[in-house]
């Protein structure tokens, strides 16, 4: 089994193997869980864009062979699925929060706890947010 680059119209990667049913009915089990856009077969192979199937198909078969360009976007895939959790981490760990020791320089007046912590979700969540809060206060 074998997963390589074969970027065609809609996808970028090849999944190639042997014949055996049981490969083929995991396969097919795959497509029904992620529907045809995300895994087809086409031209004699399975194809696929998003590398989150890569990860389908390892849990069942770690063995898989991977290209270079395969094992890179496994963990960049891998790298950003880590980054979001943490954000969703730190941001319930924000809704609990009542008091902020966030100390920020060059505003004029002081801010309030709760500003604070609007200003910590903004940072959190990579500087996109919308924030709703008196003006003036």
């Amino acid at each position: 089994m074998k997963i390589t680059n074969n970027p065609t119209k809609y996808h970028n990667f090849k999944l190639e193997y042997d014949f055996e049913y049981e490969i083929l009915e995991y396969c097919r089990w795959i497509k029904e869980q992620l529907g045809w856009k995300q895994f087809t077969f086409y031209d004699k192979a399975w194809r696929f864009s998003n590398p989150n199937v890569i990860e389908f198909i390892m849990a069942k078969y770690p063995k898989v062979e991977m290209d270079s360009y395969s094992k890179n976007a496994l963990k960049t895939y891998q790298i950003e699925k880590e980054q979001k959790e943490l954000i969703q981490e730190n941001a319930l760990e924000l809704k609990k929060k009542t008091t902020s020791e966030l100390v920020i320089k060059n505003i004029k007046g002081k801010l309030y706890d709760f500003q604070k912590i609007a200003i910590e979700f903004l940072i959190n969540n990579n500087n996109k947010g919308l924030i709703s809060l008196e003006m003036g206060l």
